[in-house]
């Protein structure tokens, strides 16, 4: 790209996260009760610490072209069709709003298990990929050797974009996955903290139930 187009292109990278309708619990963490207490009362919905959906983060070596909007983002939940449809109307329902200003990068969707098929993956690349304009530069695309990344149909897609599709292999997750490295850890933790604020809250409101989280 140097020798040919006289330019070194950015490097972006996109990775899925699983995560849980009770992330904390799931982590175990701690719960706010007295000191010296033997048993610990806690009331959480077990089930939701082991149902799964999945998030899917963008990172880019460029801060400035996403200085005016946020990176891409997916939320992936477990169903068929009706919650596909369920979760693109809520995405778009959300963005329509305007309390929260644009969502135009925020998309959501389900698969049977939740989790990404080589389709899932193209979809998303479709949503969220810039398309290629004149005088705009060739981009590298880096993801990890998944069976879903590796259809030749999403390397065809992500250079009619202007994507070179890119992967690194087996033990360079630390080195090359800046997703991993860089991002899930901070946002996982924010998440948690906005997840515990939130269950404290419905169990002041309706201290008889059992605290819990939808897809919205």
């Amino acid at each position: 790209c140097q020798l040919v187009h006289g330019y070194d292109p950015d490097v972006d990278g996109f990775d899925q996260k699983p995560m849980h309708f009770n992330e904390s619990g799931s982590k175990m963490k701690k719960t706010l009760s007295w000191q010296g207490l033997q048993d610990i009362p806690l009331k959480e919905c077990v089930g939701s610490t082991r149902a799964r959906w999945t998030l899917t983060t963008y990172v880019s070596s460029s801060a400035e072209r996403f200085a005016r909007t946020r990176p891409p983002l997916e939320a992936m939940f477990k169903g068929g069709k009706r919650v596909a449809a369920l979760a693109a109307d809520l995405a778009e329902s959300l963005c329509a709003g305007g309390d929260l200003g644009d969502l135009t990068w925020l998309s959501a969707t389900a698969s049977v298990k939740g989790s990404y098929k080589a389709a899932d993956v193209l979809a998303f690349l479709r949503r969220h990929l810039e398309p290629m304009t004149p005088g705009r530069r060739w981009r590298i695309l880096l993801c990890d050797v998944f069976a879903a990344h590796l259809d030749e149909t999403l390397v065809a897609f992500a250079a009619t974009r202007g994507y070179v599709l890119m992967w690194h292999g087996g033990s360079c997750t630390g080195t090359l996955q800046t997703n991993d490295t860089h991002l899930h850890m901070p946002l996982s933790r924010r998440y948690m903290e906005m997840e515990q604020a939130d269950v404290l809250q419905q169990q002041r409101l309706a201290p008889q139930q059992c605290p819990k989280r939808d897809r919205e």
